[in-house]
């Protein structure tokens, strides 16, 4: 659990740049050439968000009725 969470905590920090401060929020994506693009889930103040990195575009998703499973 803890390799996991590590590399969770490593995408999220390093190559989407998540920060909350305040209570807000934000990413500041920094693309690197090896990685295509990649979606993941994650929770803000009981919302659960989808995440998508994809051909140099940020796009996150909000669902109020939980998660969504596809």
């Amino acid at each position: 659990m803890g390799v996991m969470s590590g590399t969770l905590a490593l995408v999220q920090n390093a190559y989407l740049g998540v920060k909350i401060r305040d209570g807000v929020l934000s990413f500041e994506p920094k693309l690197i050439d090896r990685l295509d693009g990649l979606t993941f889930w994650m929770q803000f103040h009981r919302s659960p968000l989808q995440v998508t990195l994809e051909s140099g575009e940020l796009t996150v998703a909000a669902y109020s009725e939980g998660f969504v499973s596809r």
